[in-house]
């Protein structure tokens, strides 16, 4: 069972690296070999092995962190445990390099965040789009179609 000490470094460790818990649930699921996402639920060998993972991270870890929140929240993941086939599924077949997370490098991670952005983006502008054109309609106001367009 995970001791105190490591649950306080842990939570530490995580609030400095993820801006979202998502990333750290993934992670905890990761090195649990999916058992549990919650990392109070680890064995203390466990533990050891995420806070040795939060202390040598390296700038494309973080990039590669980044990509999941982004993917997290343009929806393209739905379920944790099949997170990381769902986003490498994604970057086969729609993404801008082609190649799963794990074999990008510093420049393709790169390349991914800006598509991930992009998509991200315009989604929001179809929900602004969408929520204008409810509210709109709600008032009996109608509005030329062209008018609520992305650019």
């Amino acid at each position: 069972m995970i001791t105190k000490e490591q649950s306080q470094k842990i939570y530490i460790l995580s609030d400095q690296q993820f801006s979202y818990p998502i990333l750290l649930i993934l992670t905890v699921f990761d090195i649990t070999d999916g058992r549990t996402g919650n990392f109070a639920s680890m064995s203390s060998k466990e533990a050891s092995k995420l806070i040795h993972y939060f202390e040598t991270d390296n700038p494309e870890d973080r990039m590669r962190k980044r990509i999941f929140s982004l993917a997290y929240d343009a929806g393209l993941i739905r379920n944790l445990v099949t997170a990381k086939w769902q986003l490498n599924r994604f970057l086969l077949k729609h993404g801008r390099v082609k190649k799963e997370l794990c074999l990008l490098d510093n420049n393709e991670l790169l390349e991914v965040v800006i598509q991930f952005q992009n998509i991200i983006k315009n989604k929001q502008q179809r929900e602004a789009i969408r929520s204008t054109k409810s509210l709109l309609e709600g008032l009996h106001i109608s509005v030329k179609k062209s008018m609520l367009t992305t650019k």
